[in-house]
C-alpha cells in the first residue's frame, strides 16, 4: 500500500531562480549597442506620446540583457513613485554612466 508523502520545502531553503538571476547579472555585460538600441526604442516610443512608465515597462519585457532588465524593473517601479528618470537611473552607475543621465536630466528640465 503505498502512502502520500508530501514534501515541502525546507525552511530557510534556497530559492536557486534567484540564484540563477543574480550569476546571469553578474556575468552580463551591458555592450554600446545595448544601450543604444534602448535608448532608440525609448526615444522612438517617447516622440509618440507613450507614457514613460509605459516605455519602461515594454523595454523591460522585450529585453534580454539581465543587468539592463533589472535596471528597467526597477526605474519603473521609481517613476511610478514619482522619482524622476535621471534619478531613477543614477541608482544603476553599471548601466548607465553619467553623460546619459546627465542627458536625460537635461531633456527633463528643458521639457524634451
Amino acid at each position: 500500500m503505498a502512502t502520500n508523502v508530501i514534501r515541502e520545502k525546507p525552511k530557510g531553503g534556497f530559492d536557486f531562480s534567484k540564484v540563477q538571476e543574480q550569476i546571469e547579472y553578474s556575468l552580463t555585460s551591458l555592450t554600446v549597442k545595448d544601450m543604444a538600441i534602448f535608448a532608440r526604442q525609448f526615444a522612438a516610443m517617447f516622440n509618440a506620446g507613450v507614457a514613460i512608465v509605459r516605455c519602461l515597462s515594454v523595454l523591460h519585457e522585450q529585453c534580454s540583457n539581465a543587468k539592463l532588465k533589472r535596471a528597467l524593473r526597477s526605474m519603473n517601479a521609481d517613476v511610478q513613485e514619482g522619482i524622476n528618470l535621471a534619478e531613477a537611473m543614477a541608482k544603476f552607475p553599471d548601466v548607465f554612466d553619467q553623460l546619459f543621465i546627465s542627458m536625460v536630466a537635461a531633456g527633463e528640465v528643458g521639457g524634451c
